[in-house]
């Protein structure tokens, strides 16, 4: 009787101060909002240059003194240096000619000194362009001059030397020019490869900025192209980040590319070709299903592409020679045929792929991610949701008054059932159009930025990302905390002392619906560009799983303070995710 009594005396004086109350809640609830928008923009602020300082870090640039077997970017440099004093490389002008001549010429020098039982074959492929132009495609094969056997297996490297006009094409393609320099150099002083089993070919296109004229000649006309069994085509857009590998012709070899020192590569990179109007020499290799290639490039920045500022000062130190390390090992492991068997992967369980930081490559079926995201649901939505509500209906029935905390909608509300569905509805409702709205203010900006001459900060992706996150926080912030007080205002009308009910489990559960739905989506679509749904959920639905299990044991009891259990837990888990998700957006 004694706790009866208490709670009749408690009640009239929280009714009498129920405007002061309120007051102080909308405030509290205001300063929450605000907490948790700095946070978010301090979370950025920390995995934005800790995501940029792990995925893009480069090796040690290696020297012109090193060892000729190994990859100097010095060396290739130098290359470059030379390559683009001829000015822009347009087919059928002058400093086009001059480059055909240059590449020719560094050909000879670095077969000419070859001692041992190696051979190089230099090709000058004449083709005729649609402005019927006679122009040159440049081959060398590198072979055993001891193994004469017609039917022996082809690698091919291939990189196009001609530019667009005004620009010097330093990135576009001179990088991959000077690369295969490089490497063409390191293969034929590395006493560990004979080229006997597998022969290289190396092929410079002209004509690839006229509508890929150059591969289509070699793939139509060049008796080399039969025995093709691996190519890299290594096209660069820009040459101021890394280059990542942006297409293969198998999923196969992404297990072999998993090798490498720093994989950089994204199945998402696949789909960049079919969203946007980009075309390159691989296009062209690929129309014969036998071969099995590799597509590298630095992606575009929107500022130096195919203008005046493709410059050789645009290239950054260190990512020239990372891409020449990471091909080195990969060309090695063919020319020595260490790489694994390749077979056909079904097609209707591809992979998924995606590395972390550049460090490791994660590898798995798509199958697999189905499987995950099924359990989770099911998790989700029966074990905690459903069977929760349940069993906290009938305990609280069964036990008359036992809750007798005022924070307890069992304990303010007739229809606490009622309330409680009609809460997770709105909640969920509330994070669905949030993150839409917030989607919609970034999307507002960039139709605004992109009537406006390209800037130099597209050249930088971290000041991308903010340019383009922090419209997207503040629209999900504002919408978020807007419909927050729709839900206190509605919540009024059963009680006036709604705003001191804890709403903990709803907001819980009801991120958990958005998870959910968004893994039905991925699900249903039974695509592995979608994958990046699961990474979120594999982080972020075990917390709020936890949250909510530990909520249910201590019936409303505080274990964790309430900012510590709704900002700082989330932010925190957050973090691992959300470093993927901006590298994913670099």
């Amino acid at each position: 009787m004694n706790g009866i009594g208490e709670e009749t005396v408690f009640i009239p004086q929280v009714s009498n101060t129920n405007h002061i109350h309120r007051q102080s809640h909308n405030n509290q609830h205001l300063k929450e909002f605000i907490l948790w928008f700095l946070l978010l923009i301090c979370l950025l602020l920390l995995a934005g240059p800790f995501t940029h300082h792990l995925s893009y870090s480069v090796p040690t640039v290696k020297t012109r003194t090193s060892a000729r077997h190994v990859f100097s970017e010095e060396r290739a440099l130098d290359y470059l240096i030379n390559l683009t004093q001829y000015g822009s490389r347009v087919s059928n002008t002058r400093g086009n000619f001059d480059a055909r001549d240059y590449l020719i010429l560094q050909i000879k020098r670095i077969c000419s000194p070859n001692k041992r039982h190696i051979q190089c074959e230099l090709d000058l492929q004449n083709f005729t362009d649609s402005q019927h132009n006679q122009l040159q495609n440049i081959l060398v094969r590198v072979s055993n001059s001891i193994n004469k056997s017609q039917n022996i297996p082809s690698l091919m490297l291939s990189a196009h030397y001609d530019s667009v006009e005004f620009s010097p094409g330093a990135g576009d393609d001179g990088s991959g020019l000077v690369i295969i320099f490089e490497l063409l150099s390191n293969l034929i002083n590395d006493l560990t490869i004979n080229f006997s089993n597998v022969h290289l070919i190396i092929l410079f296109t002209n004509a690839e900025e006229s509508e890929l004229q150059g591969a289509l000649a070699f793939i139509t006309d060049h008796r080399w192209r039969f025995n093709i069994r691996h190519f890299f085509s290594i096209d660069s857009i820009s040459c101021n980040d890394v280059a990542d590998l942006l297409q293969t012709t198998s999923s196969q070899l992404i297990i072999d590319y998993s090798r490498v020192a720093r994989p950089r590569t994204n199945v998402i990179l696949q789909k960049i070709p079919k969203w946007i109007p980009f075309s390159s020499d691989y296009d062209v290799f690929i129309l014969n299903n036998s071969r099995f290639g590799y597509d590298f490039g630095f992606l575009p920045d929107g500022y130096t592409y195919h203008t005046s500022l493709d410059h050789i000062s645009t290239c950054k130190q260190g990512i020239i020679q990372d891409l020449g390390d990471t091909l080195a090992i990969l060309i090695r492991n063919i020319l020595l045929e260490n790489n694994q068997q390749i077979n056909n992967i079904s097609d209707a369980d591809p992979l998924i792929y995606f590395d972390i930081l550049s460090r490791y490559l994660m590898i798995y079926k798509l199958s697999t991610s189905v499987l995950i995201q099924k359990i989770l649901i099911v998790f989700i939505i029966i074990i905690i949701g459903i069977i929760r509500i349940i069993f906290d209906h009938i305990y609280h029935r069964q036990q008359n008054f036992s809750c007798n905390d005022f924070h307890c909608i069992y304990f303010r509300f007739k229809n606490p059932l009622t309330i409680r569905i009609l809460s997770i509805i709105i909640y969920s409702i509330s994070n669905i159009l949030s993150m839409i709205v917030g989607l919609v203010f970034s999307l507002i900006l960039a139709c605004i930025v992109s009537r406006i001459q390209p800037v130099s900060c597209y050249g930088n992706s971290t000041l991308a990302i903010f340019l383009f996150s922090l419209p997207c926080l503040i629209g999900f912030i504002i919408f978020r905390y807007l419909f927050d007080l729709l839900h206190r205002r509605i919540l009024r009308k059963s009680s006036q002392n709604s705003n001191e009910i804890h709403f903990g489990f709803e907001q819980n559960i009801s991120v958990l619906i958005v998870y959910s739905l968004s893994m039905i989506i991925s699900i249903y679509s039974n695509s592995q560009y979608f994958y990046i749904t699961l990474i979120w959920s594999i982080f972020i639905c075990p917390l709020y799983v936890i949250l909510i299990i530990i909520e249910f044991i201590l019936h409303w009891k505080q274990i964790f303070e309430k900012d510590f259990r709704q900002l700082y837990l989330p932010l925190l888990i957050s973090f691992f995710p959300l470093i993927h998700t901006i590298e994913i957006v670099n």
